[in-house]
């Protein structure tokens, strides 16, 4: 089972962090949308063995050591907040992750956007410019 976890997790978390080139690469604001979209599942499935007023495994219940110092009920709360905060906690992190890959790469593109103006002399700016400038003329034309 744990085998099953690793790898699980290791197909979703690689195209979201992987630093090996990808075929396709996700944008970062669809690996931050397939983060959020996984949270509701890890906070319904923890606050539901959280609130729980009967067990979940009542055959567990039986197994404990009967020196066992909490409640078979209340070690399941514990549980439930458990499976809730460490299907959440590892996600915040990962979108801290996201985040920071996002800003760096939009300073890439800034930064290869600017070598290109600095290359043709803004020549992109230049023709919206004149763009705006045959719009201002043509309204100025039909106004009466």
């Amino acid at each position: 089972m744990l085998v099953h976890f690793l790898a699980v997790g290791l197909l979703f978390f690689y195209p979201l962090l992987g630093v090996d080139p990808a075929p396709r690469r996700p944008q970062p604001v669809l690996g931050v949308l397939e983060l959020l979209a996984g949270m509701p599942f890890h906070a319904f499935f923890g606050i539901a063995v959280m609130m729980s007023g009967t067990l979940v495994a009542p055959y567990f219940a039986r197994a404990l050591p009967s020196g066992w110092p909490i409640t078979a009920l209340a070690d399941q709360h514990t549980a439930g907040g458990i499976a809730w905060a460490f299907g959440e906690i590892p996600t915040v992190l990962v979108m801290l992750i996201l985040a920071t890959q996002w800003r760096r790469a939009d300073a890439r593109t800034a930064s290869r956007t600017d070598r290109a103006a600095d290359r043709n002399h803004d020549a992109d700016l230049a023709a919206y410019n004149r763009q705006l400038a045959d719009l201002a003329r043509r309204d100025a034309a039909t106004q009466p």
